[in-house]
């Protein structure tokens, strides 16, 4: 079920590292007043891949996977969208269906700029522009880097790395020098993110556990040993 509320941009805790930071006050107070917010819970949909795009999603809190559906029948998650991210905007800029479809991961709060006040937007606050192309190429180089290491680097290594992107990402230090990753993930996302199998996440985390380079709980994962993670991929 979602359920709608009012969030101002300028009190938005997520603000700050939004990609609507440098928009002036008063272009942000007008928005403000007409944008949806919503709520959504965990395993709701946001958009579904092959529909079209009505105007774009930007992130206040929670997360939300970004999966694309193979030909195979087999997903993969591109990415993890949270706090400050803006979702939809490819698709909603060349003008094509979505080709990823959004789920919520983590309860989260997430408003909705329509077509027409987005353009308005981008009209009224030109380095906007430049910033959103800036994110497009980053996004793109993000793009490239996953296809490269499926197609070159081992499980192993994926895995590996991406735990640092976590750490980077969702990591929280602990009192006793362990390292919380502060994201909800299953085995078969974990799969999905790393391009494998579930049997072959689970025993991959297993063998790090072994190793003690990692625990885990019900909910989340640890880095219990962060240098000895770093010496099984050296570029790290």
């Amino acid at each position: 079920m979602t359920s709608s509320m009012l969030f101002s941009c300028m009190t938005c805790s997520s603000h700050p590292k939004s990609v609507l930071s440098d928009i002036p006050e008063e272009i942000l107070d007008e928005l403000s007043k007409t944008k949806i917010s919503n709520i959504y819970k965990k395993g709701q949909t946001l958009f579904y891949e092959g529909n079209r795009p009505y105007g774009v999603y930007c992130m206040n809190s929670g997360k939300v996977k970004l999966t694309i559906h193979s030909c195979e029948g087999k997903d993969f998650i591109v990415k993890i969208a949270q706090a400050g991210d803006l979702i939809g905007y490819r698709s909603f800029f060349t003008d094509e269906l979505y080709t990823l479809t959004a789920e919520i991961i983590e309860d989260a709060s997430i408003c909705f700029i329509d077509r027409e006040r987005f353009f308005d937007l981008l009209k009224k606050h030109p380095p906007f522009s430049l910033k959103l192309l800036s994110m497009m190429g980053h996004d793109i180089k993000c793009a490239e880097e996953n296809s490269s290491n499926l197609a070159f680097k081992s499980a192993q290594e994926r895995i590996v790395e991406l735990l640092f992107t976590f750490k980077e990402s969702y990591g929280i230090n602990q009192d006793n020098g362990n390292i919380k990753l502060d994201i909800l993930i299953s085995r078969d996302e974990l799969a999905s993110m790393i391009g494998t199998t579930t049997e072959t996440a689970v025993r991959l985390t297993t063998w790090l556990k072994d190793k003690d380079l990692i625990e885990m709980s019900k909910k989340y994962m640890y880095i219990t040993d962060l240098v000895g993670l770093q010496a099984l991929i050296p570029s790290y």
